[in-house]
């Protein structure tokens, strides 16, 4: 399992997969280098801790993975067969872009 640490919330887990493509999907809508480098991080430690993180590249990061979330849930809504895994898949995205809402539009 994966986590993500945003500051006030309970840590949401995640599977590995769900947190690689996540942060995959992130790092294409960032692009400053550093912020490329703390999802590289995230990805291979399994997990990001938002705390960590400095004002401005919090919010930035905070943006590209609730876009990231808000797009990859909706992939795996509109899939014609959806199983357990893609619905679980589904909502703990929805959790995280509910989560990551405030971060992004706050410095």
């Amino acid at each position: 399992m994966a986590v993500i640490s945003v500051p006030g919330q309970a840590p949401l887990r995640l599977r590995k997969h769900t947190m690689r493509e996540l942060c995959t999907r992130a790092n294409t809508l960032l692009t400053a280098d550093a912020d490329k480098y703390v999802l590289d991080q995230a990805t291979a430690l399994e997990s990001l801790y938002f705390d960590t993180l400095p004002g401005d590249q919090r919010k930035r990061i905070a943006a590209a993975l609730m876009s990231a979330a808000d797009a990859y849930r909706a992939e795996l809504l509109a899939l014609p067969e959806e199983d357990a895994d893609e619905r679980s898949r589904a909502e703990v995205l929805g959790e995280l872009s509910l989560s990551l809402q405030e971060l992004a539009t706050t410095a």
